[in-house]
């Protein structure tokens, strides 16, 4: 099995034992990856800060058996520092995380476009220039239609005739 290199944002990680981490990443070319990061814990790691949520690295990652594990990351952007300062902002960009997380799937399912839109919208959230609520909001309608959960907003969810004019009904689907 041969390694490979892609760039990723960091969705979550969990703590494996007492030294090594789970890494969950959102990658350019593989979607949704898990993978072990050896020592990532300790304070001597090598990794340390990067494999932090809010982070978009450029990874190397070797296929193991189980989990793949990662041998090399470099800090691209890091999105963490001005979105962790503000409360509003860090609900706001989880929400993004989980969002993905849960639109792709436990699949390995490249969608370069919703990579994209998500680190877009991380960039966004960090510098402030909109408001949070509305920003998720705008990404949750974009990310849903690049993952194929589009609204249909010209007929009906029931009967699909055209019933542009009389609104939409999210528990349809439609108008």
């Amino acid at each position: 099995m041969a390694s490979f290199r892609d760039q990723g944002l960091v969705l979550r990680h969990y703590n494996l034992g007492e030294a090594d981490r789970i890494i969950v990443l959102f990658t350019r070319a593989h979607g949704v990856l898990r993978f072990v990061a050896k020592a990532a814990s300790l304070t001597r790691s090598r990794f340390g800060a990067r494999l932090e949520p809010f982070t978009l690295i450029d990874v190397q990652i070797y296929p193991g058996r189980n989990l793949n594990t990662i041998t090399e990351a470099v800090t691209v952007e890091t999105f963490n520092a001005r979105i962790v300062a503000d409360y509003e902002r860090y609900t706001a960009a989880a929400s993004v995380l989980e969002a993905v997380e849960r639109l792709l799937g436990e699949e390995e399912q490249p969608n370069p476009q919703l990579f994209e839109l998500t680190v877009g919208v991380m960039g966004a959230l960090s510098y402030g220039r909109r408001s949070p609520q509305q920003m998720v909001d705008t990404y949750l309608l974009r990310a849903m239609a690049e993952a194929g959960w589009a609204a249909d907003v010209d007929t009906c969810g029931v009967w699909g005739a055209d019933v542009a004019q009389l609104g939409f009904r999210a528990a349809t689907g439609g108008g």
